[in-house]
């Protein structure tokens, strides 16, 4: 049966020379408009498949687009009343399938390095040899061991406090790893970790009221404000929607849950205010507003129980803006050593992958940056001549280096992204929902946003 597409889907589909940014809920349909559109661009519009990016976030992902494609390729090819001409762009299409650039954005990097890797003096030894889990577990353990040892023999009272604050016990540096491997992962997804770190570092200074935080910290902290109010938000319009088209005659229930969502809109707000005290405020009292079950109505008790769910954890971690600001001085003291012992270990892990010839993920990610960065952007210069569309599924979970790749190989007004803010998986490699966010907000007369609200 042919899907029947929502204006919204079919703008999606249909629109060119822009930007297109897709926002949906999960179930939307966002990732079957991506796969209907880039057939749409090859079967219709006739841009050969090897002059389109597809990015997706799995294998898997990448997998199931190429067959889709190679179904709906072969149902042309059926066609009784198909002329010669596009039989042979058809055919042609098949085998360009196979080598075309729909992989995920580690794969689409690994090609850029092979294909430039002198443009920025890579040993091409590396690019051969990717490391696995094992190799990368034990070369973390010995940079960190050495760096551990480096700091000690450099700053013996800093990095003993560094040491005490992570654990009762001198020996034990379980925790003290970790958060220096957890820093090193959201580093990697900056264009340079290093500075990234740094700058970081200095988030901790103390202040008087969290909106003074330095720019990119108070971003992060009050995005994740809206998005964690912005999840109670979905649940309860979905809520509202049962309700709507199921239970019209409700009207205590559908009365309770507009209460909710008008005392939770001010937190938003508030959120995007960088006004803390505000959000726990308008928060608190959204969460206290009651909403009653209704009989033998199972989607909407559901939706309920994981409204309540959410909220109870939500209410357990926001703190109080005088913890949060006495935490933040108490921790300005370790930070420094922190930040030296996690640049040493970065220092000594990229040694050790240079030493052993070989390259990890995010490797792949720098390497290719740097490439496209190189001579004056030789390299990018020629993926903007050589790519007509360049398409990225689940965006929400892109980090700012990912876009930046993105953006350097777009020619302007090529690019087509569909994600997600709400649903932000990838947040412990890097991802940067905000950037999703701040493209929503672009009003560039080439960027064009569509939101998805039903399938």
């Amino acid at each position: 049966m042919a899907i029947q597409w929502s204006e919204e889907q079919l703008k999606a589909i249909h629109t060119t020379d822009h930007n297109i940014l897709v926002s949906a809920s999960a179930g939307a349909g966002k990732t079957t408009v991506l796969v209907a559109r880039l057939m749409k661009r090859m079967l219709e519009d006739h841009i050969s498949i090897d002059r389109i990016v597809a990015m997706t976030f799995t294998e898997a992902a990448a997998s199931e687009m190429k067959k889709r494609l190679l179904q709906s390729l072969n149902d042309k090819l059926q066609k009784p009343d198909l002329d010669e001409t596009e039989a042979q762009y058809c055919r042609q299409q098949l085998i360009l399938l196979q080598s075309a650039h729909i992989s995920t954005i580690h794969s689409f990097c690994l090609s850029i390095i092979k294909a430039d890797y002198a443009l920025i003096g890579l040993n091409p030894a590396r690019i051969q040899h990717i490391f696995d889990d094992a190799a990368l577990a034990q070369m973390k353990d010995q940079a960190f061991t050495q760096a551990c040892r480096r700091q000690m023999a450099h700053d013996p009272d800093s990095f003993t406090t560094l040491l005490q604050t992570f654990s009762s016990r001198s020996e034990d540096v379980s925790e003290l790893k970790k958060a220096v491997l957890s820093i090193a992962a959201k580093a990697s997804g900056a264009q340079d970790p290093q500075a990234w770190i740094q700058a970081a570092a200095e988030a901790y200074a103390p202040i008087a009221r969290l909106d003074q935080l330095p720019s990119p910290i108070k971003e992060v902290f009050f995005e994740s404000c809206a998005v964690e109010a912005g999840r109670l938000e979905d649940c309860a319009v979905q809520m509202q929607r049962i309700l709507y088209d199921a239970y019209p005659d409700k009207e205590k229930q559908a009365n309770e849950v507009l209460l909710f969502l008008g005392k939770l809109t001010p937190a938003i707000q508030a959120a995007k205010n960088y006004d803390y005290r505000e959000y726990r405020r308008a928060l608190f009292g959204a969460i206290q507003t009651k909403i009653s079950t209704l009989k033998d109505a199972l989607d909407f008790n559901a939706l309920r129980k994981q409204l309540n769910a959410l909220a109870k954890d939500l209410v357990s971690r926001t703190y109080s803006e005088e913890t949060l600001l006495s935490d933040l001085t108490l921790t300005y003291a370790v930070i420094k050593p922190l930040t030296a012992l996690t640049l040493d270990y970065l220092a000594l892990y990229a040694e050790l992958k240079e030493t052993q010839e070989g390259i990890d993920f995010d490797d792949m990610e720098h390497f290719a940056y740097q490439i496209l960065t190189a001579e004056n952007k030789l390299a990018a210069k020629r993926y903007q001549e050589r790519f007509d569309e360049i398409m990225v599924d689940e965006f929400q979970d892109s980090n700012d280096l990912q876009n930046a790749i993105i953006n350097l190989i777009s020619r302007g007004a090529n690019i087509f992204r569909v994600g997600d803010v709400k649903q932000s998986i990838y947040r412990f490699r890097g991802g940067k929902p905000q950037i999703m966010r701040d493209l929503m907000n672009d009003v560039r007369p080439e960027n064009c946003f569509i939101h998805l609200s039903s399938n």
